[in-house]
């Protein structure tokens, strides 16, 4: 598992859209844990792109 993969994972999850809208089609998920999810915001998962891409040739 690379940083590429997690890269390529990351892209994937945004496509699909927020991390709260992914988990409340999950059937089970507690409904506290869906509503952490919204601290998660689309800009952090950016952030965290362009630090890996900084990071990989």
């Amino acid at each position: 598992f690379t940083l590429e993969d997690f890269l390529s994972q990351l892209q994937q999850v945004k496509k699909l859209g927020s991390l709260g809208g992914i988990l409340s089609l999950l059937p089970g998920v507690p409904k506290e844990l869906k509503g952490a999810t919204d601290a998660i915001e689309d800009r952090q998962v950016s952030q965290v792109e362009a630090i890996i891409r900084s990071m990989t040739p």
